[in-house]
Order: C-alpha cells, then structure tokens, then sequence
C-alpha cells in the first residue's frame, strides 16, 4: 500500500524525477547536478547588479502581494472603486468644465437646427417606442460612443481579471518581466494606430486600443488598487499612494478609451486641437523603458513633457470644448488623472525602498513549488482517470 502511494507520487518529466511526499516537494536531476542549484545560480546572474534585468518592476512586487491573499480577499472592492470612480469622476468634470469654467453658456455645433422626425406616423404602435428613438441623431451619436466606451472598458478591466487569475498565479518570472516590458514599449505605437484608425472611423480603432491601453491584459490597474485596499504588509501611506495611482490608471484608461470612442463615432469632430493633446502623450510612452536603467534622465524627461502636455490640453481645452462637450470631460480628466500622477509620484519620495519596488528577483524556491505542485495536481487527475 505504502509502495503504491510512493510510485504514485514519484513521476518523471523530462530530465528530471519529482517527488511528492508529506508536503513537501524534493527536486533532482538524473544528470546528477542540482536543480535547486543551477536556478539559483541562475536568478543570481538575471537580478545581480548592473544586469540589464536587475530592476524588478513594481508590478511585480504588487501581484507578488496580491497573489499571496486573492483567495481570501474579494475583487469586489476593487470593482467598487473602479465603478465609484468613473461614476463620479466625469459628472463632476463636465459640471466644473462647463458650469465652472465657461458659465454653462456654450453652444454646441452638433445640437443646432437638427430636424425632428417625431411628426412621421407610423402603423404599428410599437414602432419607434423605445426611449433611445426620442434622441436625435447628435445625441444618437453620443449613446453609440456611450457604448463603445463602456465596452472597450470592461473588456480592458476583465482581460486584466483573466491575465491576472490564469497566468500570474504563480510566481513573476523572468519571462514575465521581458512581456511586461514589451507591452510598455509597444504601447506607443499601438495606440497612435488606434487614434489614426478612429479618425478615419475604423471600427478596429476599439481592440487595438484595448490591447495597447491595458498592455494585453497586465493586471496594471486592478493591482494598485487591490494592493491599496487590502495589502496589510505595506504602510498605510504606501497603501494610500496605490490607491491614488490605481485611480489615476482608471481615469488615464477610461478617458482614453472614450477619446477614441467619441472620435470612431464622429461625436467629437477629429479637428486639429484635438488630435495635437494626445501627442504629447505619445512621446511621454517613448521613454519608458529607461527608467529601469536610468531613473533620474526618465523622470526629467518625464516632467519635462508632462510640462508640454498639460501647456497644450489646457491651451486646446476651449477649442475642444466648444466642439462638443465630451471634448471639454476628455481635457478635464485627462488633466486630472496625471495630477493624481504626480501626486502619487510626490508622495513615493517619502516610501521607503523596501515597500515600495524591492531590488530583488523572484523567489525561485517558491515557484519551482508552485509549478511542481501543479504538475503533480494535474497527473494525480490522470491517473484517478
């Protein structure tokens, strides 16, 4: 009986032999050497300093965190302050916009002279009942980019969901860390093709921005915010500075996405002033990867165009607005997203370096366990099958 069990828990995969036995997992190679060994060394030369991998990302260390309490800690808070957030945040920007900055007196282009088709008679009392068919064809405009929106979104949030349970359970990985950064250096790139295709009001504008906008679905946004509500390991102050940086993700995302929304749609005209506040932001993307090599010239670059940007959002903002009023909501989010930035940037200063982006690598011990433990879970399957 006891034999059974043993040969059961003993399996060979490749060159190596598994063993599971009372919890605990023991590794050996049939070429003799260690594998313990070899991967140490191994971690050892890709985060040893002056390595080209020796700045682990602060993604890393939050789904790191996250990873350790997912089970016991819901997503409902996060999705709570995800739906907060975009519930209140762009009410409160177009009142301040337009009632606060321009007195609430602006004609729109788009709501002038539009004809009312409400006289034509038709045969059936159903016809033409729904509310969505007392709108005219501006506002018309406005539910589809609604729509749109709203889309891009939630399919944005919930590949972040799916990369994030499927994927990233086990432990960041140097494979990881090269996708991860990939995915920011291609973000640029991606997102100018999503705003020229929805200047020419090309539907593939919609998932070229989610891809790009949520890095193929690196849980970026859902991070900071699960670790500012519920990673009991850092300071309240680191928590609160996640916090603000998980918002300022949400809003930087959302407000992106619906720029691209109500430009495919044509409710907002692509006219000059509004195209030339999104380049700045572009360039902003050019630079990404330096920071993992020089952290001083990447933050001078970075404040010398969030300079640039905000000169040029703010002085397009009334040209925007007077074009359609989504226009003023884009600046004024935009704008505020990169305030809650630089906030959060301002008060990481004062976060001491273990909480906030360990220069270490991944705990190898911790996921060999991980991956083995699931090669055992998944043959013990077959075999009871």
């Amino acid at each position: 009986m006891h034999s059974s069990q043993t040969m059961k828990q003993e399996k060979s995969i490749g060159s190596f032999t598994y063993r599971k036995h009372d919890s605990k997992m023991l590794l050996s190679s049939k070429s003799g050497s260690s594998l313990n060994d070899r991967t140490q060394t191994s971690n050892y030369s890709m985060y040893s300093k002056g390595s080209m991998m020796s700045h682990r990302s602060s993604i890393a260390t939050r789904a790191q965190t996250a990873n350790e309490s997912v089970d016991s800690k819901p997503l409902l808070g996060v999705g709570a302050v995800i739906c907060g957030t975009i519930a209140l945040v762009y009410p409160l920007v177009y009142c301040t916009v337009e009632y606060g900055i321009f007195g609430g007196n602006t004609e729109w282009p788009a709501y002038r002279n539009e004809e009312d088709d409400s006289s034509q008679e038709y045969t059936l009392r159903m016809t033409e009942s729904v509310p969505v068919s007392n709108l005219t064809d501006a506002q018309f405009q406005v539910y589809i980019a609604f729509v749109m929106w709203m889309t891009m979104v939630l399919t944005g949030l919930g590949l972040e969901v799916l990369v994030w349970l499927s994927f990233l359970q086990g432990h960041w990985t140097r494979e990881m860390e090269t996708y991860w950064r990939v995915a920011q250096f291609v973000f640029p790139l991606w997102v100018a093709t999503a705003v020229g295709l929805a200047m020419t009001h090309n539907y593939l504008a919609l998932p070229i921005m989610v891809f790009s906008m949520w890095k193929f679905g690196f849980p970026e946004t859902i991070l900071y915010i699960y670790n500012g509500l519920y990673n009991k390991k850092h300071s309240k102050f680191q928590r609160v500075v996640d916090l603000i940086n998980g918002i300022g993700t949400v809003i930087h995302h959302s407000t992106s996405s619906l720029y691209v929304a109500v430009i495919v749609t044509g409710a907002l005209p692509a006219h000059r002033a509004v195209i030339q506040v999104s380049l700045p932001l572009l360039m902003q993307h050019w630079f990404v990867l330096l920071k993992y090599y020089n952290t001083w010239a990447y933050v001078a670059l970075q404040l010398i165009l969030e300079a640039w940007f905000e000169w040029t959002i703010l002085s397009s903002l009334e040209v925007v607005h007077n074009l359609h009023w989504t226009g003023g909501v884009l600046v004024g989010a935009m704008i505020f997203a990169h305030w809650l930035y630089l906030v959060a940037g301002g008060l990481s200063l004062f976060v001491t370096e273990e909480e906030d982006t360990q220069v270490i690598g991944p705990d190898v011990d911790h996921f060999l366990k991980y991956v083995t433990s699931s090669v055992f879970d998944k043959l013990d399957e077959n075999d009871d099958e």
